[in-house]
């Protein structure tokens, strides 16, 4: 939603846009719009072009814009499918995400444990393999937990880019 807005408010025509620009920063917008007479015409309908803008628009305007209506319900089509798809992927992201961390969990519960287990060992202490193994343990946790980190800036940093609503 951050882009969108982003993308409103740095757009030539639309940042300056009085509504708009009233509509982001109001923070009682209800109050300002019961108290405020606001136009709803459209602007385009009592614009009038002059010569060089309207020597600017082509003369098959219609037929390209009748391409377009031809091909614009098969690009919004292949447009949701992506959506559902990027929704799908980030989905499948933030499971890994969870999955990495308890990966590390129960490997750094395993290299904590692993050494006191140990028949070999004595009182406290368990045996040098068991430790070596425990650190080895733990090291690979460490580094799961690392992935886990990383796929959760990366799920963070998705949604922040995120900004389709349905």
């Amino acid at each position: 939603m951050n882009r969108f807005i982003n993308m409103l408010v740095n757009h030539p025509v639309t940042r300056d846009d009085g509504a708009l620009n009233v509509f982001l920063t109001e923070p009682h917008f209800e109050a300002w719009r019961k108290r405020t007479k606001v136009s709803s015409d459209e602007e385009s309908v009592s614009k009038r072009l002059n010569t060089a803008q309207e020597m600017g628009i082509p003369s098959d305007l219609d037929e390209k814009l009748g391409v377009l209506r031809d091909h614009l319900p098969a690009l919004l089509a292949s447009y949701q499918k992506l959506v559902v798809l990027a929704e799908r992927s980030l989905s499948r992201l933030q499971a890994a995400s969870a999955d990495a961390s308890r990966i590390a969990l129960g490997l750094n519960t395993i290299s904590e444990e692993m050494p006191k287990c140990c028949f070999r060992g004595t009182g406290d202490r368990g045996c040098t393999l068991c430790e070596g193994v425990g650190r080895g343990m733990g090291e690979i946790g460490d580094t799961w937990s690392k992935v886990a980190e990383e796929n959760e800036r990366r799920v963070s940093s998705r949604n922040a880019d995120k900004f389709i609503d349905h």
